[in-house]
Order: C-alpha cells, then structure tokens, then sequence
C-alpha cells in the first residue's frame, strides 16, 4: 500500500517513509495499515480501539475514554516515526470530534506560490 512518499507492506511488515525504514511497534502498524485500507474514510478512536482488538465492526462492545486515550497516544507516537506534523500533515489528519483518516494525494501548493 502506498500514500504519497509512505509505503506499507502488510506481508513483510515493513514500512518506509521515502527510501528510510520505519520501525513501528505492533500497534503503529495495524493502526497505519487500517487508515491506509479506509483512504479517506474517517475511522474513529472507538472504531480503530476495536480493530486493535479483532473485533472491528461488533457494536457490543465497549470502548472507554482509556481506550480512546490509548488511540490518541499511538497516534502521537506513529507520526513522531514518520515525521507527519499533526497541524500541517502529510499523511495522517485529525478530523476534529470524530477520529483519524489520510490525507488527501494531491498536495496543495504553498502559500503564495
């Protein structure tokens, strides 16, 4: 799966940012993997709680503020190892009150340019 300069094989479990490698833990990895599956779909913190637990899609179950807390976190931690910037990202964008998606492909020019 590619996005922009980001590259992810689910196979070998190897991430690359340009032509550098990305060590992600478990966790960073499953979450960058469904964010770059969904595209632009929002996933919220409640949504991707339970992909990290096997049971994506199953409304019964319960998923705290910790859990949500715990999302919020690895994320920090996942664009800390890809160098995204949270306020100007070029992967992965926060969509306010609601969760986590990609960014758009086509990067806008600079301002003033």
């Amino acid at each position: 799966m590619a996005h922009r300069d980001l590259i992810l094989d689910p196979d070998s479990r190897i991430v690359l940012v340009g032509n550098r490698e990305v060590e992600l833990t478990r966790t960073e990895f499953e979450l960058l993997a469904t964010l770059m599956e969904s595209k632009r779909r929002v996933r919220s913190k409640a949504d991707l709680t339970l992909v990290l637990r096997g049971e994506s899609y199953v409304t019964s179950y319960f998923v705290g503020d910790a859990d949500k807390r715990a999302i919020e976190a690895h994320m920090t931690n996942l664009r800390r190892k890809l160098g995204d910037d949270p306020n100007n990202p070029r992967y992965v964008e926060t969509v306010r009150g609601v969760g986590y998606r990609m960014t758009a492909e086509n990067v806008a020019p600079p301002p003033g340019s």
